[in-house]
């Protein structure tokens, strides 16, 4: 898993790309039942080479550009019976179009991998290092005469604020197959992320350095097998994540913080999915997952920190919570024929907060005590292929609860649940494949929201 219990996006570039094999996408909340929460709006599984049964290989290929953009990828393979390594690393540097949005960025990621006729072991480690300036917005008053994106648009609004971060990970893992149809694999990993970002907007300077560190461990079973002549797929699993973060605020990074975040978040979750071919033509799955959460959340306030306003500002609320949540998902698909198919689907996931969130709470003093979000999906479609056409239509209807809603206002913003929220629509996506190497895509989507507020 990609995803942190803070708010920073996903960093894709810490994947060199010419480590990827292929990537699958996940539609929807059903696959919150294999991978948790966080996934109300779908999963992206990328899928890494591993240099097993290859020749050995070696590539590097640069790249140049405007305003001193440089990019080195770098790759290479070995294998030998059973055994095999490899490595891929990237490395770009650019000043970019504006003042203060330089990027220096480095990441690696090497694997060593045993391959039997029974099982696999793996050990992968991964290292990045990125440097990015934020130049921040430009200004654009028409009522006021001024237009930046005219009289000065690389300028920045700010020229010192910047974000950086460094992270180091480790994978390790087992698989073994039992029988021609029973593959059970363990793998833990442990991760580290440190971050440095610095702002000055309006003449108000703000930092934050903090450091996150989440290790797991997600045993799970693989079944390939029938069930009284039908062909089913069952993938049954346990999860336990523990991240811990220590956040620390204050005017510059050299200053005392004003605030000191300490989180620990703690998931352990059981689930279960089958995928059964009831005829030839149709498809059943269904699953569920039970996932336990308990935080533990404190802040240190010190009034007498450069900054510090101890008449307007005090330490959060401590905040011991235990809470229980589950997703489940049942579907169906009937195929006609290979150029028309139905396909139906209802599910349930639910959306923790995540740390950054709960910090930016709307309440004084914050107390972290945000609510999990969570969602009920009905979706219902349709999807063919006439000749080099392929079409997907469908209708759906989603009941939120909990919504988590970001307010931006100043200085930092806040974060509160929404009333009950419901949005509804119709989704088509087409692809014409006019040519062996020209494809054309397009897609049409059309939704409606009501709230209970």
């Amino acid at each position: 898993r990609l995803n942190d219990i803070d708010l920073l996006g996903i960093d894709l570039s810490t994947i060199p790309k010419d480590s990827i094999e292929r990537i699958e996408i996940t539609r929807g909340n059903s696959g919150a039942v294999l991978y948790g929460g966080g996934a109300v709006g779908g999963v992206i599984n990328i899928i890494t080479k591993t240099g097993v049964g290859l020749p050995p290989s070696a590539r590097i290929e640069t790249g140049f550009g405007s305003f001193n953009q440089a990019e080195v990828n770098g790759s290479a393979a070995v294998s030998h019976g059973p055994f095999s390594a490899s490595v891929f690393a990237n490395g770009v540097d650019s000043d970019g179009y504006r003042v203060n949005s330089a990027l220096r960025q480095r990441n690696a990621v090497g694997d060593l991998r045993y391959n039997g006729s029974d099982g696999s072991a793996w050990v992968n480690i991964v290292a990045d290092d990125q440097h990015l300036g934020l130049p921040g917005a430009r200004l654009v008053d028409q009522a006021a005469g001024i237009n930046e994106l005219v009289t000065d648009r690389r300028g920045a609004t700010t020229p010192n604020a910047f974000a950086d971060k460094t992270g180091a990970g480790l994978v390790l893992g087992v698989s073994r197959k039992i029988g021609d149809s029973v593959e059970v694999i363990v793998d833990g990993n442990l991760r580290r992320k440190e971050q440095k970002a610095f702002s000055s907007l309006f003449g108000f300077d703000t930092s934050d350095a903090r450091e996150l560190t989440t290790a797991a461990i997600t045993p799970r079973a693989i079944i390939d097998t029938r069930i009284a002549g039908m062909p089913t797929k069952v993938i049954a699993g346990f999860d336990y994540y523990n991240s811990k973060l220590e956040a620390k605020r204050s005017v510059t990074l050299n200053d005392p913080p004003i605030h000191t975040y300490n989180l620990q978040q703690q998931s352990t979750a059981a689930y279960a999915q089958q995928t059964l071919a009831v005829l030839p033509t149709t498809d059943l799955s269904w699953g569920g997952r039970l996932e336990q959460m308990q935080l533990n959340a404190h802040d240190t306030f010190d009034p007498a920190a450069p900054g510090a306003f101890p008449f307007f500002d005090a330490a959060a609320i401590p905040l011991d919570k235990t809470e229980t949540n589950y997703a489940a998902h049942f579907g169906v698909e009937h195929r006609f024929s290979p150029m028309l198919a139905v396909f139906g689907r209802v599910a349930h996931s639910f959306r923790t907060p995540n740390v950054d969130e709960r910090v930016g709470v709307n309440a004084f003093p914050v107390d972290f005590n945000l609510k999990t979000q969570t969602s009920r999906d009905i979706e219902g479609g349709l999807r063919g292929r006439f000749g080099r056409l392929a079409w997907q239509t469908s209708v759906y209807d989603m009941q939120l609860t909990n919504e988590i809603l970001f307010i931006p206002f100043p200085p930092i913003g806040a974060n509160i649940n929404l009333d009950p929220t419901r949005r509804y629509g119709v989704e088509t996506a087409a692809s014409l494949d006019l040519t062996d190497t020209v494809r054309l895509k397009g897609a049409l989507s059309y939704t409606r929201e009501n709230s209970a507020r």
